[in-house]
């Protein structure tokens, strides 16, 4: 085992809401889906450094009626991460857009988690995501303070496979 490339310096919950469905029926299926969970993103890079980034990410779970979901929720993360100097700099955006997203994501998987485990129904495990695109258009953006920054909208990954 060694250290990562990409450090999680420090990271915060800045928006979190977890209700539990009142109309969720634990005598059938939960049938929530990859396509109903959204995850949002916004990577910008610190002006000062060019080694230090900021994430943020976004993860609501939409409510659809027929997925007989247990719970809704809705939280936001504030990530602070520095990259080592072993990652070029021509890889290095997709390197902390893909592994930074990541690393939020499980650790709002978590959060939210524990607090369902509170609530009147079994909690729901969102499953393990990939961040990476391939597509062309997926890197960041320049932003008006020369920053890059990009946003990215997207239901976590395609797949039709129920929770």
């Amino acid at each position: 085992m060694k250290s990562s490339n990409l450090q999680l310096r420090h990271y915060v919950v800045t928006e979190i809401t977890v209700t539990a469905n009142k109309a969720f029926d634990s005598e059938k299926p939960v049938a929530l889906g990859l396509k109903d969970v959204v995850a949002e993103t916004q990577c910008t890079l610190k002006e000062d450094d060019g080694r230090e980034w900021q994430i943020i990410l976004r993860m609501k779970h939409s409510q659809n009626t027929e997925s007989n979901s247990p719970y809704f929720f809705m939280i936001e993360l504030v990530g602070f991460f520095g990259v080592e100097d072993a990652v070029a700099q021509d890889r290095m955006e997709t390197f902390v857009r893909v592994n930074g997203a990541s690393v939020l994501y499980s650790t709002g998987r978590e959060v939210l988690r524990s607090i369902m485990a509170m609530g009147p129904f079994l909690p729901i495990m969102l499953p393990t995501v990939c961040f990476f695109d391939s597509t062309p258009d997926a890197g960041c953006e320049k932003s008006s303070s020369g920053a890059e920054h990009t946003e990215t909208s997207s239901s976590a990954p395609d797949a039709e496979t129920d929770l």
